[in-house]
């Protein structure tokens, strides 16, 4: 599994993450629908800049997120963020949105050192995902939602 590979999934999983807002109504059928990689450049040796298009049906209301952060956790200690542009989901649409992305590494990881976890996916067994996001809606009430130790395991194959 190539770091690439592994870019699309991580940002395709944190975008499921922040779609499935609630469990009530409308807003838990928002669902991603496609997802395609724009470009992908590294910046040094410790980030990497993503644009990608992403799919979204959306039969709720509108809805705007920002404040879009994930933490990476491997074994307890934080490999890295993403953070993701702030954007606004139409209301009962089914569109397709220019995202940017910028991906961090935290001192003691580089995109070299990963290289070996991707491609055994064992070493994803103690690797976590931690989630933080603004929604609000077109009336102006706004929550902040997190979402704590996702297992990437099973993120990984959820985006398969």
């Amino acid at each position: 599994m190539s770091i690439k590979s592994i870019s699309y999934r991580l940002l395709l999983l944190v975008c499921t993450a922040i779609l499935s807002l609630a469990s009530c109504g409308k807003i838990s059928e928002i669902r991603p629908t496609s997802f395609e990689l724009e470009s992908l450049a590294p910046k040094g040796l410790y980030s990497v800049a993503v644009d990608f298009k992403l799919g979204i049906h959306n039969p709720a209301m509108q809805i705007a997120l920002s404040d879009i952060f994930a933490e990476v956790m491997l074994d307890g200690k934080v490999v890295g963020n993403l953070s993701l542009a702030p954007f606004v989901m139409e209301a009962k649409s089914d569109n397709v949105y220019d995202m940017n992305a910028l991906v961090a590494l935290n001192k003691g990881f580089s995109i070299i050192n990963l290289l070996p976890m991707m491609k055994d996916p064992e070493s994803l067994k103690n690797a976590y995902v931690n989630v933080k996001v603004k929604a609000t809606l077109k009336n102006g009430l706004s929550k902040n939602l997190e979402w704590k130790e996702i297992p990437v395991e099973k993120l990984l194959k959820l985006a398969e």
